[in-house]
């Protein structure tokens, strides 16, 4: 594989990160959604763990 070829490639991810984490930046909409993935997630997380401890599997 040419490395520098790869090298002289744009990555789109690298040139987003720094919109990525401007809270008031073009992913806006997104950052609003963050608390409530975080209890979506919190809720079904804690919903296996009482099953897991029901199957006695901790």
């Amino acid at each position: 594989m040419n490395t520098s070829t790869l090298n002289n490639k744009k990555d789109p991810f690298i040139e987003l990160s720094n919109e990525w984490w401007d809270e008031n930046g073009k992913f806006q909409s997104l950052h609003k959604f963050t608390d409530i993935r975080i209890q979506y997630i919190n809720r079904v997380v804690s919903k296996y763990k009482k099953l897991d401890r029901k199957n006695n599997l901790n």
